[in-house]
């Protein structure tokens, strides 16, 4: 029997807090990453001003639901906790997308 962190299965007899923490720090870093990627390809931007960033949030959201099964709440969750605490360029961006649309469910 196994557990799943973020999508991610890890034997029962080895989740403990450290394999969990790390599974949350490697689900930090790719979402970092798409984020990265996706404002290097200008569908985001860091700028709040961006007039790309609803739908490019939007899509990003879109797709972590469809990809992991995730709700929008959790999709929304996971972009914030990332960029809060692995790529803080996006959170201002992130508050504004989510101030505008309200709160995910």
């Amino acid at each position: 029997m196994s557990q799943t962190v973020y999508g991610k299965p890890i034997e029962d007899a080895k989740a403990g807090p450290a394999e969990m923490q790390a599974a949350s720090v490697d689900l930090a870093d790719r979402i970092c990453s798409l984020l990265r990627s996706s404002a290097d390809a200008e569908i985001i931007s860091t700028d709040t001003m961006y007039e790309g960033n609803e739908l490019g949030v939007r899509s990003l959201l879109e797709s972590m639901q469809n990809e992991a099964a995730w709700t929008a709440r959790q999709s929304m969750d996971g972009l914030q906790i990332s960029a809060k605490y692995k790529c803080a360029e996006f959170s201002p961006m992130l508050r504004v997308y989510e101030a505008a649309h309200g709160p995910t469910r």
